[in-house]
C-alpha cells in the first residue's frame, strides 16, 4: 500500500450503505462549531483557534453501522427497576444476519478493569455495578509499516452520551477490526431511553507514524520575552505565523 494511505475494509455486501461509510473528520463538524459566530477584528471566536480546529478536523471518523438502542438507568414500569441495557437493531432480524454486524450485545465484566469499585466501573454506572459494552466494529483498518493509529471518541461533539475507551492500535500489523468498550457519560445524562441512528461518528481515528521519542527539560533565561513578529499582529498570529495546514482524504 501507499505511504500515508490508510485503507478502511469490510464486506463487499455493505457497500451500498452509504451512511456508514468512514468519513474525514473535516467532513462532519460539529453544529456548535458551525454556529459560532465567525473570527474577526471586533468579534475574536474560536473558529480563529487552529489548535481547536485541527483537533475537530484531525483523521477519519468511523460511523454506528447500525442503530443502537440505550436504556440507561431507566425505570422499567413492568419491574420497578432501573435498568441498564444495550440493545441493536439486528437483534429483531430473525431471519437476517451479517457476520461484520452484531447481533447481541457484547461487553467486558467489571472484574476486567478493577471491580466494582474501580474508576471506570465507577464512571460507567451508577454503583459499578453494569459490565462495559462494547461495538463491533465492521471495518478492517489498514496503515503503512511503521504506521498506528489513536483511536478517541470524536473530539469536542454534542453527541456525547457515551465515549470509547481511547486506545492506540499497530494498525500496520493487526489484520482484525478494532471494537470499542464504551463508557456511558452518566455525570451529564443520569437517565434517559435512547436510540443513536445508525450514521452517527463515534470514533475519531488518528493516524501517525511510530517514533521513539526521549524527554528533556530546560530552563531558558529568554523564554519569556515576546516574539516582535507575534506581537506586532492584532488577529490570526498563531495562523500566519506558525500554523502548517494538515490534509486527510
Amino acid at each position: 500500500m501507499k505511504e500515508n494511505e490508510i485503507l478502511f475494509v469490510t464486506k463487499k455486501d455493505l457497500e451500498d450503505i452509504e451512511d456508514i461509510k468512514p468519513i474525514p473528520a473535516s467532513k462532519y463538524l460539529p453544529q456548535w462549531f458551525k454556529n459560532t459566530a465567525l473570527h474577526k477584528p471586533g468579534n475574536l471566536t474560536i473558529k480563529g483557534c487552529m489548535p481547536v480546529q485541527d483537533a475537530l478536523t484531525s483523521g477519519y471518523l468511523l460511523k454506528l453501522p447500525q442503530d443502537m438502542e440505550v436504556t440507561y438507568n431507566f425505570l422499567d414500569s413492568e419491574s420497578g427497576k432501573k435498568i441498564i441495557a444495550v440493545n441493536f437493531a439486528m437483534e429483531r432480524q430473525d431471519y437476517c444476519s451479517h457476520e461484520m454486524l452484531q447481533k447481541q450485545p457484547q461487553s467486558h465484566p467489571t472484574s476486567q478493569v478493577g471491580g466494582p469499585e474501580s474508576f471506570l466501573a465507577q464512571e460507567n454506572s451508577p454503583h459499578g455495578v453494569s459490565p462495559i459494552p462494547k461495538i463491533i466494529n465492521p471495518w478492517i483498518i489498514k496503515t503503512p509499516p511503521g504506521y498506528s493509529c489513536l483511536f478517541l471518541p470524536p473530539l469536542l461533539r454534542e453527541e456525547d452520551y457515551f465515549n470509547i475507551m481511547p486506545g492506540v492500535v499497530d494498525t500496520d500489523q493487526h489484520r482484525q477490526s478494532v471494537n470499542f468498550p464504551f463508557i456511558f457519560n452518566k455525570h451529564k445524562y443520569p437517565s434517559y431511553k435512547k436510540i443513536f441512528r445508525r450514521g452517527m461518528p463515534y470514533v475519531q481515528v488518528i493516524p501517525f507514524k511510530r517514533e521513539d521519542w526521549k524527554m528533556k527539560i530546560k530552563y531558558d533565561k529568554e523564554f519569556s520575552n515576546v516574539n516582535i513578529n507575534w506581537a506586532t499582529k492584532i488577529i490570526d498570529r498563531y495562523k500566519q505565523l506558525f500554523w502548517n495546514k494538515k490534509k486527510y482524504l
